[in-house]
């Protein structure tokens, strides 16, 4: 899915969420993490950025 701010849009803010989340400054409240588990192996990293991205990419080119 990837829209973690849950406005069915995946964008920069959702990525930028995500990533604030994987570094540990601020993390995702319950309902945003089902969001971010784009790649749905169960844990919020930096494959659920990248393929956050392509998609933000592909939407965009």
């Amino acid at each position: 899915m990837g829209y973690v701010n849950v406005d069915i849009v995946i964008n920069i803010t959702d990525i930028t969420k995500v990533a604030v989340h994987v570094k540990g400054k601020k993390l995702l409240d319950e309902n945003a993490q089902k969001f971010a588990y784009v790649n749905n192996d169960g844990k919020i990293n930096i494959s659920d950025i990248t393929k956050s991205q392509h998609t933000v990419k592909v939407k965009i080119f």
